[in-house]
């Protein structure tokens, strides 16, 4: 699951924040749209840096409130080791998990996919299939279930 940096950019970075990196470097996109901002910001060496902190920044915000689970009993202290939790989660997920992440099959029930590395703290990935909605396709009418993600930071 290597994600391209210019996609992160397009999908989670507020077009706001891309066309005033683009303005304040003298960059002319090819377009107006979001997509166009984030392709001249990733190709130009004046804002490649820029574009992979604002990615690294927006990549994980969330629009939501946070939820702080503090588990009391029943969890081996060894689970705050950070050398252990890796471990653990390659015996289980194999090491996939840490850099292209794995695809399950999806259901309601999320599902880790992902576990990413980010200094001392781990940002664990979550997928699971949201309510069907009836979209046109061809014509025709049919069910389609969205993907959804949810993060867990620890």
């Amino acid at each position: 699951m290597i994600v391209d940096l210019k996609d992160v950019l397009a999908m989670e970075v507020p077009k706001a924040a891309l066309k005033y990196i683009a303005q304040t470097n003298e960059l002319k996109p090819g377009g107006t749209s979001i997509e166009h901002y984030a392709d001249v910001l990733v190709h130009s060496p004046k804002t490649i840096d820029i574009a992979k902190v604002l990615a690294r920044q927006y990549r994980y915000a969330g629009r939501t409130a946070v939820n702080l689970f503090i588990p009391t009993s029943g969890i081996s202290r060894d689970w705050n080791n950070p050398k252990y939790f890796k471990a653990e989660m390659e015996k289980k997920y194999g090491p996939d998990i840490f850099t292209d992440g794995v695809k399950p099959q999806l259901t309601e029930e999320p599902k880790l996919i992902r576990i990413h590395e980010d200094g001392s703290r781990y940002i664990l990935t979550f997928s699971y299939l949201g309510k069907p909605r009836r979209v046109l396709d061809n014509y025709e009418i049919v069910k389609r279930r969205p993907q959804l993600i949810d993060f867990v930071l620890m």
